[in-house]
C-alpha cells in the first residue's frame, strides 16, 4: 500500500518532466529552408513551339493543258537530276490544232492581201469594159448627133418606134432597178445583223473572259478555265472582224450596184427622155430631131462619165479599216498559234531541280490531272522546320533569333536552327490567329524526313555573365519585387530591382550580391 502512494509520485513527475524536455527541445529547434545562392550565368528568354519538318523545296509539276498522257518515266522515290524527263503527254492533237493555226495564218493572210489589193483580174475586167462600152456610146450619140442633121426629115416613124421602145426599156430598168434595191437592201441588213450577232458574242465573251480572269486571281479559276475563256474570246474578237469586213464590203457592194442600177435607170430615163425629144423633133420639125440628138449626146456623156467615175473608184486604195481589221485576223491566228506551240512545248515535263519524286499522280494512257500536281519533286536531304507561333508571341520573334530544335522520332537528337522567314499574312487555326515562320538548318540532321514533329525553341533575350535567381524566389508587391534572404535567426525580405524576366531565372539588377543565399522555402 505504501509502495503504491510512493510509486504514483515518481510517474507523475517522470511524465511532468519528459514533457517540459519536449517543448523545450522544440522551442529551441531551428526551422531548414531550401537555398539558393545567388550568382552570375545566363538568363534566357523564349518562345516555345511545335512544327513540322519540310523539304527545302517542295515543287509541284503540272501540264499546261489537259492531254493524254504517253509515258511516266518515274515513280515515287527515284531521285533525279535537274534536267531529267519525268512525264511525256501525248501531242497528236496539239499538232493537229498547231496544223489548223497555221491553216487560219493562211487564210487570214489571203484576206489582208485581198484588202490590200481589192480587185481582181476579172474584177478589173468588167471595169474596163463598162469604160469600153461608156466611150463606144458616147461616140455613137457624137455620130448620131452629125446623121440627125442628114436624116431628119426621115425619122418620125422611127421616131416613134424609139419612143414606145425607150418607154418600155425606161419601165423594165425602172422595175430592176427597185427590185435590185430590195436586194441590195436586204444584203446589206444580214450583214448588219450577223455583225450585230458577233458584236453581242463578242462583249458576252470579253465579259466572261473578265470574270474568270477575277476568279483566277482571287484563286477560284484554274490556268486552263482562263486560257479557255481567251480562246473564247479570241474566237469571238475573230469572228467580229470576219462580220464587220463582210458588212463593210457589204455596204460598199451596195452602194456600188446602187450606182450601177442608178447609172443603168438614168441611161434608161436620159434614151426615153432622148427619144422623146426625137420624136417631138420629127413631129414638130428638123430642130426637134437635133435637139433630141444634142439630148442623146449629153446623156451619153454623162454615162462615160459615170463610167470613168465608178472605174477610179475601183482603183483607189484600200480602205484603212480593212487592211487593220484583216491584220488583226493575221495576228489573231498567229497568237492562236503560239498558244498552241507552248502547249506542245509544255507537254513534257523536266525536272527543274535535283531531288526525289514524292508523289506521282499521272499514268500512262490517261488524261492528265488538272485538279493537282502530276509529279511532286522536294530536295533530298536539306529541311526546313514550319511552326505557327500565336499573335501574342510572334512580336518576340524576329528574322536570325537562334532556335534550339529536337525531335519527337529522334530521341536524344538536338539541332540548332535560325529564324528565316516569318510570314507577314495571319493564318487561322480553329478561330486562332497564329503567324507561320520558317527556321532553316544549317546543317544536316541525321534520319531525318519531311513531316517529322520538332519542337522549337526560339531565342528572343538574352543576358550573359548576369546575377540571377529563380523566378519563385520573387514575391510580387505594389512597388515591385522581393525575395526572402537567408539570415542568422530569420529570413531577411528585402526588395530588389529586376532585368530580364528568363524563363525560369530572372536577371537581379540590384538588391543582392552574388554569393548571397536566399530562401526558396522550406524544408
Amino acid at each position: 500500500m505504501k509502495a503504491r502512494y510512493i510509486i504514483i509520485p515518481i510517474v507523475i513527475l517522470g511524465v511532468a518532466a519528459l514533457t517540459t524536455w519536449l517543448l523545450m527541445n522544440n522551442f529551441s529547434r531551428q526551422p531548414k529552408y531550401d537555398l539558393f545562392e545567388v550568382r552570375r550565368g545566363d538568363v534566357t528568354k523564349t518562345v516555345s513551339v511545335s512544327g513540322s519538318v519540310v523539304s527545302d523545296q517542295k515543287l509541284e509539276l503540272s501540264f499546261l493543258s489537259p492531254g493524254l498522257i504517253k509515258e511516266v518515266k518515274v515513280k515515287m522515290g527515284d531521285k533525279v537530276a535537274a534536267g531529267d524527263i519525268l512525264v511525256i503527254q501525248d501531242t497528236a492533237v496539239l499538232q493537229a490544232q498547231a496544223n489548223q493555226a497555221r491553216a487560219g495564218i493562211a487564210a487570214a493572210s489571203s484576206l489582208l492581201s485581198k484588202a490590200r489589193n481589192h480587185l481582181r483580174p476579172a474584177d478589173m475586167n468588167v471595169l474596163n469594159r463598162s469604160l469600153d462600152n461608156a466611150r463606144i456610146a458616147l461616140e455613137t450619140a457624137r455620130n448620131n448627133l452629125q446623121d440627125a442633121y442628114r436624116s431628119r426629115d426621115n425619122d418620125r416613124r422611127s421616131a416613134e418606134v424609139a419612143l414606145n421602145s425607150a418607154q418600155t426599156a425606161y419601165q423594165n430598168a425602172l422595175n430592176a432597178y427597185n427590185a435590185q434595191l430590195s436586194v441590195i437592201d436586204q444584203s446589206t441588213v444580214g450583214a448588219q445583223i450577223a455583225l450585230n450577232n458577233a458584236l453581242s458574242n463578242l462583249t458576252n465573251a470579253q465579259t466572261a473572259y473578265n470574270q474568270v480572269m477575277n476568279r483566277y486571281n482571287m484563286g477560284q479559276a484554274t490556268l486552263t478555265e482562263l486560257q479557255q475563256a481567251q480562246t473564247a474570246l479570241s474566237a469571238a474578237n475573230a469572228a467580229y472582224l470576219s462580220a464587220r469586213t463582210a458588212y463593210d464590203s457589204a455596204v460598199r457592194q451596195a452602194n456600188l450596184q446602187k450606182i450601177t442600177t442608178a447609172g443603168s435607170l438614168d441611161a434608161a430615163r436620159s434614151q426615153l427622155e432622148g427619144a422623146q425629144a426625137a420624136y417631138n423633133s420629127a413631129v414638130s420639125g428638123s430642130d426637134f430631131k437635133i435637139t433630141a440628138a444634142q439630148n442623146a449626146s449629153t446623156a451619153a456623156e454623162a454615162a462615160y462619165a459615170l463610167a470613168e467615175a465608178q472605174y477610179q473608184q475601183s482603183l483607189a486604195p484600200a480602205l484603212g479599216a480593212d487592211v487593220s481589221s484583216a491584220s488583226a485576223q493575221v495576228a489573231s491566228a498567229v497568237a492562236t498559234l503560239r498558244i498552241v506551240e507552248a502547249q506542245i512545248a509544255k507537254a513534257t515535263i523536266k525536272a527543274p531541280i535535283s531531288g526525289v519524286v514524292t508523289a506521282v499522280n499521272a499514268q500512262a494512257h490517261e488524261i492528265s490531272p488538272m485538279s493537282g500536281p502530276a509529279i511532286i519533286l522536294e530536295t533530298d536531304g536539306v529541311f526546313q522546320v514550319e511552326a505557327y507561333v500565336s499573335e501574342m508571341d510572334v512580336e518576340k520573334i524576329s528574322v536570325g533569333q537562334p532556335v534550339k530544335l529536337s525531335f519527337d522520332a529522334l530521341s536524344n537528337v538536338t539541332a540548332q536552327g535560325v529564324v528565316a522567314v516569318i510570314d507577314p499574312a495571319a493564318t487561322i487555326l480553329l478561330g486562332v490567329v497564329d503567324y507561320k515562320i520558317k527556321v532553316a538548318l544549317p546543317e544536316t540532321v541525321a534520319n531525318l524526313k519531311p513531316a517529322m514533329t520538332a519542337n522549337l525553341d526560339i531565342l528572343t533575350d538574352q543576358r550573359s555573365a548576369v546575377l540571377f535567381v529563380p523566378r519563385k524566389a520573387l514575391t510580387k508587391t505594389t512597388t515591385g519585387y522581393t525575395v526572402k534572404v537567408a539570415g542568422a535567426k530569420e529570413p531577411e525580405i528585402r526588395e530588389v530591382q529586376i532585368g530580364l524576366m528568363g524563363d525560369s531565372e530572372v536577371e537581379i539588377v540590384s538588391g543582392l550580391a552574388e554569393g548571397e543565399k536566399i530562401v526558396l522555402g522550406v524544408l
